[in-house]
């Protein structure tokens, strides 16, 4: 029984998903890693790179069409008070 608990809750979870450039690429919000961070998939390729990472939760997710910048709401510090933050496609940490 408790072999069958810690599977379920180690059950990976995404959503969110919005695409990032003209269709090749996209973003979801994923729980692959353990807290809720950003994923970018490139379809063609099958790969998955990601682009958040820490222990806040990130709430919602967009992104500019023309930049292919994914923008984000993450409530820093636990305090549920939504900061929007924006992460370039070439970046390594989002700008708050």
């Amino acid at each position: 029984m408790k072999e069958r608990l810690e599977a379920y809750l180690k059950v990976e979870s995404a959503g969110n998903a919005v695409f990032t450039d003209k269709g090749d690429t996209f973003a979801c919000i994923s729980t692959r890693a353990g807290a809720p961070q950003i994923w970018q998939r490139t379809i063609s390729q099958g790969s998955w790179r990601q682009r958040s990472f820490g222990n806040e939760r990130i709430w919602r997710i967009s992104a500019h069409p023309q930049t292919g910048s994914i923008l984000f709401c993450m409530d820093v510090g636990g305090n549920e008070n939504e900061q929007i933050f924006m992460l370039a496609p070439d970046a390594d940490a989002p700008v708050n």
